[in-house]
């Protein structure tokens, strides 16, 4: 009988484990590591010329670009979590004057792919005078804690 506990609590433990939600892989901290512009090809991407990104689980983001621009803001998915819409709030500690409430911000930020080990997101738009939809895509791996 013990021996079957102690089965149903180690494979208890690592199906868990195995099954994490799109917001607990995404809240963490991230190092961009490349980025794809749109109908171009990948570059690797280090030094101050990447950027870190911290997602919070209480819908609050930080963004540090160029080794010393510092963004906070807010953040929250769509409605099937395949997006995400990002609103900054401060600049350097200073407050953005008339920030959009995040619930009416659209999201335009694509979730490509997620995991323990990488994120990879596309910034879409619309570009020229057709309208030609596009994104450009950028790579994440986490920070060591």
């Amino acid at each position: 009988m013990n021996y079957l506990l102690y089965v149903l609590v180690i494979t208890s433990l690592f199906v868990n484990s195995q099954y994490l939600t799109k917001e607990q892989l995404l809240c963490r901290k991230w190092q961009q590591v490349g980025m794809k512009l749109y109908e171009k090809t990948y570059k690797k991407i280090d030094g101050c010329m990447a950027e870190q990104i911290e997602f919070r689980k209480d819908g609050t983001y930080s963004k540090v670009i160029y080794c010393s621009m510092k963004f906070d803001g807010q953040w929250i998915f769509n409605s099937d979590s395949t997006k995400l819409a990002i609103a900054i709030t401060e600049l350097n500690g200073t407050k953005m004057a008339n920030t959009a409430n995040i619930n009416q911000v659209k999201p335009t930020t694509i979730i490509l792919h997620i995991s323990r080990d990488s994120l990879i997101v596309g910034n879409e738009f619309y570009s020229g005078s057709e309208r030609k939809y596009g994104h450009d895509d950028l790579y994440y791996v986490p920070v060591s804690q």
